[in-house]
């Protein structure tokens, strides 16, 4: 029954796509013997259709994290602005900065290597490798995990209009390009996670507003990386996923905290199916080995398309 579900799914998604409608054929008074037959034998031609597929036919679905805000595809030269948040309880000193940039410069070199694969040429820049990509903060209040919700974030950034105004239009003319995401990096234990702008363009009077208000950021791709948590596990593969979001990836594994009862069975089948197929899966689980599946490849910008059978993942229960 669960396979089943899965298979319908994909097929609605499939109808969705293609641009097919699929309605009840219109009946009258007057519908004879002869119409019903030849009726259901359409039905039955359209059924065989069906199950005719296999799941892996190509597909460019829509998506809204594919192509936004400020960090686009993941192609071509990309900057990362590594910007370093201090607060009362911890500090982000010379050493554990050196530590975290090499971990994103890993993390850069990991995505490369993965582009190459897909015969894709990506260039990323990082604070290690040119400092004018390197912003400190301090933020004046303890930050506990949890606390720095996406409009804490746009409120930062706004504190940072200066600083982050004269990075923005030196590294866009130096190289080139404005495909940017922010990495936010704070020193303590939390729960990692990636804000992905709203719109598609930063807007060129951005800085040049007297009174920036916080939405004026929303263009902008930001993640906020808790690097504590992660230094015995991968701290690279954790800068990777985040990044990943920023460039329209998506999680593909099930956060239990958040789903009701009623949604538990699809949760639990989902993840099932998903193990099966990409068990290295990156946007699964961000701990060596790692892999960047079909899917995956496709929000980013690697592929142009995507089996059907992976659109199920693309929607949460």
């Amino acid at each position: 029954m669960r396979i089943w579900r899965c298979v319908y799914s994909c097929l609605l998604f499939f109808v969705l796509i293609t641009g097919c409608t699929v309605s009840e054929p219109s009946k009258s008074d007057s519908e004879n013997t002869q119409s019903k037959e030849l009726t259901s034998n359409n039905t039955e031609s359209e059924l065989q259709a069906i199950t005719a597929l296999t799941g892996d036919e190509l597909v460019k679905p829509y998506v809204r994290s594919k192509n936004s805000g400020s960090a686009k595809e993941l192609v071509g030269d990309i900057l990362i602005v590594n910007v370093m948040v201090d607060d009362p309880e911890s500090e982000i000193n010379q050493q554990v900065q050196d530590e975290i940039l090499e971990e994103v410069r890993k993390a850069g070199d990991w995505l490369e290597t993965e582009a190459k694969k897909r015969g894709k040429e990506a260039r990323i820049i990082t604070g290690k490798d040119d400092e004018a990509l390197i912003i400190k903060y301090n933020y004046p209040k303890v930050i506990v995990d949890g606390a720095l919700a996406y409009d804490e974030i746009l409120n930062m950034m706004k504190e940072l209009k200066t600083e982050i105004g004269a990075c923005y239009q030196n590294i866009t003319e130096k190289y080139n390009t404005k495909n940017i995401a922010f990495i936010f990096s704070v020193n303590k234990n939390g729960r990692s996670f990636a804000c992905q702008g709203v719109e598609e363009e930063v807007p060129e009077w951005i800085f040049s507003v007297e009174e920036a208000e916080p939405d004026y950021f929303l263009s902008f791709d930001v993640c906020v990386a808790y690097t504590m948590y992660q230094w015995e596990k991968s701290l690279y593969g954790l800068y990777a996923h985040e990044l990943l979001h920023l460039f329209g990836a998506v999680d593909l594994y099930a956060d239990y905290t958040e789903i009701f009862d009623e949604e538990l069975d699809m949760a639990v089948e989902k993840q099932s199916l998903i193990g099966n197929y990409f068990p290295e899966e990156i946007m699964l689980d961000s701990a060596p080995p790692m892999t960047i599946c079909d899917l995956t490849a496709y929000l980013i910008g690697w592929e142009d398309t995507v089996p059907i059978k992976y659109l199920y993942f693309l929607y949460q229960p």
